[in-house]
C-alpha cells in the first residue's frame, strides 16, 4: 500500500502516470493516480458536488468522499487525507452493492416535472451574473495556484 501521493496540478493527464502521485486537473475538473495499493491501476475521478471533492491547503491534498475501486480486482478501498493514504476495511459485495445504490440515488438527475427541492423563487439577472462572475474568479485563482506549483 502507498503510504502518500504527492499533489501534482496539471493541465492535461500524463500518458504515463506515475507511482505516489495524484494529478489534479482544475481545466478538467479530474483526478488520476495510480491506484494505492500498489496494483498499478489507474484510478480516475471526477470533481463535482455529486462526485469527489478537492481540498487544497496549500500544501496538501483531501479528497471527499473515499475511494473504493469496487471495478478493479483488488478492490481496495481507502481516503486521501492531508496527502496520506489511509486505508480502510475491505467493504463486501452487500457493502458495495449499497453503496453504488446510494450514490446513483445521488447522482439522479431532477426531472423536469419533478417538485423542486431548490429555492423557490429563480434568481434574478444580478444575483445570476453575480454567481458566473465569482465562478470565474475561482477558476482563475485555481489555474493561477496550478502554475505556481508547476513552478
Amino acid at each position: 500500500m502507498i503510504a502518500s501521493l504527492e499533489p501534482r496540478l496539471v493541465t492535461t493527464i500524463p500518458a504515463a502516470p506515475e507511482l505516489g502521485v495524484l494529478y489534479v486537473s482544475v481545466e478538467y475538473a479530474t483526478t488520476l493516480h495510480l491506484c494505492a495499493c500498489g496494483c498499478g491501476h489507474e484510478v480516475v475521478l471526477g470533481i463535482s458536488p455529486d462526485d469527489w471533492t478537492v481540498c487544497w491547503d496549500g500544501r496538501t491534498v483531501t479528497l471527499d468522499p473515499s475511494v473504493g475501486n469496487w471495478s478493479l480486482p483488488c478492490q481496495s478501498h481507502y481516503f486521501i487525507r492531508h496527502n496520506r493514504v489511509v486505508r480502510t476495511a475491505r467493504w463486501d459485495d452487500e457493502q458495495i452493492t449499497a453503496g453504488r445504490a446510494r450514490d446513483a440515488a445521488r447522482k439522479r438527475p431532477v426531472r423536469a416535472d419533478a417538485p423542486s427541492q431548490a429555492p423557490s423563487r429563480a434568481m434574478g439577472a444580478e444575483e445570476t451574473e453575480a454567481a458566473e462572475r465569482g465562478e470565474r474568479r475561482s477558476r482563475r485563482w485555481l489555474l493561477r495556484l496550478g502554475r505556481l506549483v508547476q513552478r
